[in-house]
């Protein structure tokens, strides 16, 4: 996990419910790498099968990707904490065209300092 930075590095993560809300808990080396805390805001954006995250006034990148990403949906959502874990809500407007539920198991990695996330299937 010490290489998460590397776009290779995959972290494995379930998908929670509370209040009707899906969530995705924030493994520390992902908190720190980012530098988050429970004051940021991430912007989420969907394209394809896949979608991106990042922390809200970063202007982060990926390599080899078109303009338009963080160009359209951008929704916000908070980072929040529960017991001593980290988490965000995961937006309806990224789980409902990736079908993520509840008890799903999403794929995320990080390039960059954006988050790259999918649904396994």
């Amino acid at each position: 996990m010490n290489e998460i930075n590397n776009f290779n590095s995959i972290l494995k993560l379930s998908v929670t419910e509370n209040h009707k809300l899906l969530y995705i808990n924030l493994p520390k080396e992902l908190i720190q790498t980012l530098n988050l805390t429970e004051n940021d805001l991430l912007e989420y954006d969907i394209r394809g099968k896949q979608f991106y995250c990042r922390k809200k006034g970063s202007e982060a990148m990926l390599r080899n990707t078109s303009n338009n990403l963080f160009a359209g949906l951008k929704v916000e959502r908070t980072i929040t904490r529960n017991n001593t874990i980290l988490r965000t809500n995961l937006p309806k407007e990224v789980a409902q065209p990736l079908a993520i539920t509840k008890g799903d198991v999403v794929e995320i990695s990080l390039e960059k300092k954006v988050i790259i996330g999918k649904k396994i299937y």
